[in-house]
């Protein structure tokens, strides 16, 4: 009888802690990380003498979880270069690509600890170049030519799927895969002439992000 009585009280301890832990599971939480992001650039931003190898991305987020719904803030930074053609002037500005964009996320299924979130993002992207002028010297001899790189800010949105695993409900991992999307201002040579246009990228990127929960 004594084993009996034992075995229920444990088990009644057993389903509070798991009730407990559900509910605050359900209330207001603030999730605070960072992470690394492997970005693929869009294949045409070759075409403008982009290095479009495989780039990493460091990123930072604050943001409030309630039940199945995730909400804030996101910064994202990562760089490449972009080349003259010209082999008079070899030198390469760095473009630098930071972002601010908020994002909006869905679990749609848990499975054990593992949770599968959709999320949605969009914000304000900045380039900067470095240095913001350069100074080309044209292959026919001709005099220098000084090219002003402006700040260019665009607006970009994407979309991600990331798998998350919580640990002691105060830790979370995260992997994401994600897609991004914006436009520029575009201006090459084509034959003789001279086309400008607007043009739409896109990049992927894969990424891995670490969490720091606390409940509100």
């Amino acid at each position: 009888m004594r084993r009996t009585w034992l075995s229920l009280s444990l088990a009644v301890i057993a389903l509070t802690l798991c009730a407990t832990r559900a509910a605050a599971a359900e209330g207001w939480r603030m999730d605070l990380g960072a992470g690394v992001t492997a970005m693929v650039y869009d294949d045409a931003l070759a075409d403008f003498r982009w290095d479009v190898r495989p780039h990493s991305a460091l990123t930072a987020h604050a943001l409030a979880l309630h039940g199945r719904w995730e909400g804030g803030l996101i910064l994202r930074t990562t760089s490449t270069s972009q080349a003259s053609g010209l082999a008079s002037t070899p030198t390469s500005p760095q473009v630098s690509l930071n972002s601010v964009e908020l994002r909006a996320a869905y679990r749609i299924l848990q499975w054990q600890s593992v949770q599968l979130w959709a999320q949605a993002q969009g914000g304000k992207l900045m380039m900067r170049y470095s240095p913001p002028r350069l100074l080309l010297s044209p292959p026919d001899g001709s005099d220098p030519v000084e090219v002003d790189f402006a700040p260019i800010d665009e607006w970009t949105g994407g979309f991600s799927a990331a798998l998350r695993r919580e640990f002691f409900g105060t830790m979370a991992l995260s992997a994401q895969l994600g897609y991004w999307t914006f436009a520029l201002d575009t201006s090459h040579r084509r034959g003789t002439e001279i086309v400008r246009q607007r043009r739409g990228f896109s990049n992927w990127g894969l990424g891995l992000s670490a969490s720091w929960l606390l409940d509100l």
